[in-house]
């Protein structure tokens, strides 16, 4: 009896020993299956998050998508588009097509099918109200050249102009309020070739400009202990204001020079 009793103490052991080490591997069965799936979802939009930009008769625009599902959609001129990006299957889950809706949830534009190998396209075709606009894409990794900031940035009522003094760049800022009144900023920059930016250690300065019916000019400084960088990629310029973070909802495009 008592040989019967150990046997059967140590079957039962055994069988609660295997359960649990089953019940185990089918924890880390789902666990796995629940990580891989969080990390396949995470990014639906990883394939065309990015800048990308399109010149057309129409202007230029420049079509900001983040992974977070937004995008934003600006012109050298300043008017705006933002809403959200949601992505499709097609063609059985090979391809995606991403649809844009804007801040009432309509659907302002559609993209056509993009190849699901992860990769990021070169460029992106829309389709709104059938018209179609292309976009290229901008690689934000790319270096540019000092040269290549000379010249005029536009965004809405706000122009930069860049150009070259000796070894240094002289950024000068105008947003203009109205006819007679704008506010101006001037930045001393040095061209950094790590980055490819050009960066204002200190001494930028912003004013108040005021100009009367006979023209004459009055200016109000503002501050003049100021810092920033500017970073062009793809004909698009972001400016960055260490004083005041002013230019961190513009984009500006590089506007061409008339011959």
């Amino acid at each position: 009896m008592i040989k019967k009793a150990i046997l059967y103490s140590l079957c039962c052991l055994t069988l609660l020993i295997a359960a649990i080490s089953l019940a185990g591997c089918r924890s880390k069965v789902i666990d796995t299956a629940s990580s891989e799936s969080d990390t396949t979802d995470k990014s639906p939009l990883a394939s065309i998050a990015g800048t990308w930009r399109e010149d057309s008769e129409n202007g230029i625009k420049v079509l900001i998508v983040s992974q977070d599902g937004n995008y934003l959609v600006l012109n050298e001129v300043g008017a705006t588009l933002k809403g959200s990006v949601k992505r499709e299957q097609a063609d059985g889950g090979k391809q995606s097509r991403y649809l844009f809706y804007d801040e009432t949830s309509d659907l302002w534009a559609e993209s056509l099918p993009v190849s699901n190998t992860g990769d990021k396209p070169e460029e992106i075709t829309l389709t709104s109200d059938g018209k179609k606009m292309k976009f290229a894409g901008i690689d934000e990794n790319q270096k540019t050249p000092a040269g290549d900031y000379l010249g005029t940035w536009q965004s809405g009522r706000c122009s930069i102009t860049i150009s070259k003094k000796g070894d240094s760049y002289p950024v000068d800022i105008i947003w203009g309020g109205s006819a007679s009144e704008s506010l101006e900023w001037n930045y001393l920059c040095r061209y950094d070739e790590e980055t490819a930016t050009l960066i204002c250690d200190r001494g930028a300065k912003k004013a108040d400009v005021v100009y009367d019916e006979n023209g004459k000019r009055t200016e109000k400084v503002l501050y003049s202990d100021g810092s920033g960088s500017f970073k062009a990629r793809g004909d698009v310029l972001i400016w960055k204001d260490n004083q005041e973070d002013t230019g961190k909802d513009l984009i500006f495009v590089h506007l061409p020079v008339e011959n």
